[in-house]
């Protein structure tokens, strides 16, 4: 305390000196200046009058530089759009990226075991879940794949056997036919040898009669016992010829290929080998249709078990085991080796009938402008009544895109396909009030205001019904005014 109370006496006399100095030096200047004044009164008006024109050039000089500064005008750098260039549409187009997949499952169970990590890199068919149907891990689907595969193999065993039998079965119809072609040409003969019977049996009738007309002319009675012998002879030969002659006409129906028995055999045995083939093609249906079950069977399997559909990496897993899913539930992201971008552009008819092809559109990804070209424009309305146009995005650009993205792209309009003389100018350098619209351009190296009309608007551009001329450069920035001094950026 005493220490500080010793420093505060020093300083406060080493300032007191101080100020008795200064003020010495001052009143000893002011008596020199007092004296001057007083012995040269004149000499020193003009002192003080030169001193006031000096400090006057000063300001004045001062005061000009700083006009000239502010009145030189500043150039201002812009952008332009050159009338005659091809105008270009801003619109938003769709990343829909390949070689990113989500895997879904496609019908309901319980997870019963996840096979794979994330960052474990699959190949193509493999399991990446196991589903079961009950959390004590049953599986419905595997038993309908056993049922099926045993009723396949019943069938592909059977097979020859049943197709032998058809077979044995045809041969019997063939030769049940055959044997029915003998049987007539039997009857055919036989036919035959009784005609020859008849005839035989006619002419003994006719004997006879002769013999019985030649007994009557003699006068021999009728109770004669030789006539009465002959009478029956000719009567029991008569009956005979009556069985002949039925079965002549037995036979002659058996034996003619016209008659329905022929036609019977025949119709009998195409009816049969019909049946027999019919039974075949079944019989080859249902070994297909067998082996269609058992590998919609497997599919049915599958489904229990989701498995990577290409060779990639597994980017995540979003299931555990006992939790139960359903068709659609997202199991896993698996990304491929191979990854390709598409933007793709849904524009109305009148856009894409102008959308010029033989220039470049300019996608912008991560605030970086990329030159693209489209490879197809459909020519048919293909979501309600919006047309599509596809770009291909370059490989080392599509990395940081995800399916699904929207990225801004800036398309050519061929004017040629529109109008020969109207131009198209972005619509941020249009301007316009109530009654007009105006443009700043560029003329001798300053901003101009030039009125103009205004016709459709396409995207991010307008259409310059009148008020532009081929070559004039339309001012984009709008910090410019009319008279600013413009140099093109």
């Amino acid at each position: 305390m005493k220490k500080f109370n010793l420093t505060s006496l020093v300083v406060k006399k080493k300032f007191a000196s101080f100020k008795q100095s200064v003020t010495k030096k001052a009143k000893t200047a002011y008596t020199k200046v007092t004296a001057f004044i007083k012995r040269k009164p004149l000499g020193s008006l003009v002192i003080a009058f030169l001193l006031l024109f000096v400090v006057l050039f000063v300001g004045q000089v001062l005061r000009h530089t700083e006009k000239e500064v502010v009145a030189q005008p500043q150039t201002k750098k812009v952008k332009v759009y050159s009338i005659g260039d091809t105008p270009k549409a801003t619109f938003q187009a769709a990343v829909e990226k390949e070689g990113v997949v989500e895997i879904t499952a496609q019908t309901a169970g319980i997870v019963q075991y996840v096979a794979v990590t994330e960052g474990t890199s699959v190949d193509r068919g493999q399991t990446l879940v196991s589903l079961s149907s009950n959390y004590q891990g049953g599986n419905a689907a595997s038993v309908q794949r056993q049922i099926a595969q045993e009723q396949y193999q019943n069938v592909v065993d059977t097979f020859d056997k049943q197709k032998d039998t058809i077979a044995k079965q045809k041969d019997i119809a063939t030769r049940t036919d055959e044997n029915t072609d003998r049987m007539r040409e039997i009857s055919q003969k036989s036919n035959e040898d009784t005609n020859s019977q008849i005839d035989n049996t006619n002419y003994q009738i006719d004997q006879l009669n002769d013999a019985l007309d030649i007994l009557e002319n003699a006068g021999v009675s009728d109770q004669d016992e030789e006539v009465q012998s002959i009478e029956g002879q000719i009567k029991q030969a008569e009956s005979g010829l009556l069985q002949l002659r039925s079965s002549q006409r037995t036979l002659e129906y058996q034996g003619s290929i016209d008659n329905p028995p022929a036609k019977l055999s025949d119709l009998q045995k195409d009816l049969t080998l019909q049946q027999l083939d019919i039974q075949e093609r079944a019989l080859q249906m249902n070994r297909e249709v067998a082996r269609l079950q058992v590998s919609l069977a497997y599919v049915s399997e599958a489904m229990m078990a989701p498995a990577s559909p290409f060779a990639g990496t597994v980017e995540r897993i979003y299931v555990n085991p006992g939790e139960s899913v359903s068709p659609g539930t997202v199991l896993a992201v698996v990304s491929g080796t191979e990854k390709k971008a598409t933007a793709v552009l849904q524009v109305p008819q009148s856009i894409a009938h102008i959308i010029s092809k033989g220039e470049p559109s300019t996608l912008t990804i991560s605030d970086e402008e990329v030159s693209v070209t489209p490879y197809y424009v459909s020519s048919e309305a293909t979501d309600g009544n919006l047309y599509s146009v596809f770009y291909d995005i370059p490989e080392k650009k599509s990395g940081s895109l995800s399916d699904g993205d929207y990225l801004s792209i800036a398309v050519p309009v061929d004017t040629a396909k529109t109008s020969s003389v109207d131009p198209y100018v972005p619509v941020d350098a249009v301007y316009q009030t109530q009654d007009a619209s105006y443009v700043l351009v560029i003329r001798n190296g300053k901003a101009e205001t030039r009125s103009v009309k205004l016709g459709s608007v396409y995207g991010n551009s307008v259409q310059v019904v009148s008020g532009l001329q081929f070559g004039d450069q339309v001012i984009l920035d709008r910090n410019v005014i009319a008279g600013d001094k413009i140099s093109i950026n």
